[in-house]
């Protein structure tokens, strides 16, 4: 059991301990940074608690591992925000390059992180708001439908364009389920579908809820989640993942067990990109920056595009940024709605963290002060949020954005020149 698991040997033990001794809780926290594993480890814990043989080994053929290593299990439930395209195409690129049952494996895993967000029994009473992206699930699970692990893949050229058609296919329609879907993580309407389904009656068999980014629940449906937590039903599992453990409402976190994922050392991503995504190119630092890197999402790449941020905010008075932001702002309107902007805050978030830590090249703005970067990861979270939660257009709000960051450069640059006038002024008197 969790042999696929690279880099969180601390979590991975404990888990097995306690999957050892049945003493597994039925209210889980996994928190740590993005890309870290934790909905890998998520989907390996709900396969082992619900194997039939109980040891949970990998290859195991019974029913319940069969469905849970191609995420067709019907008592496991997923919900959640996730970078679903991106996902996908990293995964397809994998399957292009080396076809064979483990890339194919990770590529359905990956198209059914995204279907399974829409399974009927989450979406019982509000099928109206699925109308508009019906013929997009419909076209995806078309494109998938004949890609199985075992069976035979056709060869040379042949097997190179069936690919290619239909990994598009998969991610055009990912794509625009992205643009028409709300931006609501975990609608209430979910939470209580889900707490009628763990009332009912399923034998001994368990049933397994994994809610991605918990953090982003809006109230109503954190306290739709906090009255079944406070009892949960017997043979239920509650699995929360989260990259911000501070957010979480502390209601909540009084009533979850949390495991903590720590951020991936260079050998560990190695072998993630190695294993999982058979990528050997040594120029990948992190899995973000791989994924991220996906033409299909940004032409730049969005680490080109966080580096141009900051080059407008860093550059000489007088300079007006309009040009530049309106650039930045037109190749993130040719990504998934609010997608892209998400992802761009994410590597502006890493290119400032990189910066903090004086690590990945980033010498040349090795003067910022380190006060200076604090204040601008909490500009960005706030900005960010303006995206997220107030739905505000991503010009206003990089915009905006670049003012509050060269606001602080400047005080912080006004203050220097305070502090070397007083120290010239001593020296002459």
């Amino acid at each position: 059991m969790f042999e696929n698991i690279i880099g969180q040997q601390r979590v991975v033990e404990l888990l097995r301990q306690q999957i050892e001794t049945d003493q597994v809780p039925q209210a889980i926290l996994f928190h740590g940074p993005p890309y870290a594993g934790k909905l890998s480890t998520a989907l390996e814990l709900a396969r082992v608690l619900c194997c039939h043989h109980g040891a949970g080994e990998w290859g195991c053929g019974c029913a319940a591992c069969v469905q849970q290593r191609t995420l067709d299990h019907p008592l496991t439930l997923m919900t959640g925000s996730r970078y679903f395209v991106q996902d996908i195409a990293a995964c397809g690129e994998a399957l292009k390059k080396t076809p064979m049952n483990a890339t194919v494996y990770l590529f359905l895993r990956s198209v059914k992180k995204l279907l399974r967000r829409f399974d009927p029994v989450l979406w019982e009473g509000e099928e109206n708001r699925l109308t508009r992206i019906l013929p997009q699930l419909e076209a995806i699970r078309e494109a998938v439908d004949d890609i199985r692990p075992g069976a035979a893949l056709p060869e040379g050229e042949q097997l190179t364009n069936q690919l290619e058609k239909r990994i598009q296919k998969v991610l055009e329609g990912a794509a625009k389920i992205a643009a028409s879907t709300a931006s609501d993580n975990i609608p209430i309407h979910t939470i209580r579908n889900i707490t009628y389904l763990a009332h009912l009656s399923s034998g001994d068999s368990r049933k397994i809820v994994i809610l991605e980014n918990a953090e982003r629940m809006h109230e109503g449906s954190r306290n739709a989640l906090l009255k079944v937590l406070e009892e949960p039903p017997p043979q239920l599992h509650f699995l929360l993942l989260t990259t911000n453990q501070a957010a979480i409402p502390a209601t909540i976190r009084s009533r979850v067990r949390p495991y903590a994922f720590s951020e991936r050392g260079s050998e560990d991503t190695a072998a993630v990109l190695r294993k999982i995504f058979r990528e050997t190119d040594e120029r990948y630092s992190d899995i973000r920056h791989y994924i991220m890197q996906n033409a299909l999402l940004s032409k730049s790449g969005f680490d080109m595009l966080a580096r141009r941020f900051l080059e407008l905010v860093l550059a000489d008075e007088g300079e007006q940024p309009e040009r530049g932001l309106e650039a930045i702002t037109a190749e993130l309107g040719q990504t998934p709605a609010r997608e892209g902007v998400r992802y761009f805050f994410e590597e502006l978030a890493a290119a400032c963290r990189r910066i903090l830590l004086r690590e990945h090249g980033e010498d040349r703005h090795a003067s910022l002060p380190l006060s200076l970067l604090e204040q601008w990861q909490i500009e960005l979270a706030r900005h960010q949020r303006y995206v997220e939660s107030l739905h505000m257009r991503s010009d206003v709000v990089l915009y905006s954005l670049w003012a509050a960051m060269r606001r602080h450069l400047q005080q912080r640059q006004h203050h220097r020149r305070q502090i070397d006038h007083r120290e010239r002024y001593a020296q002459v008197h």
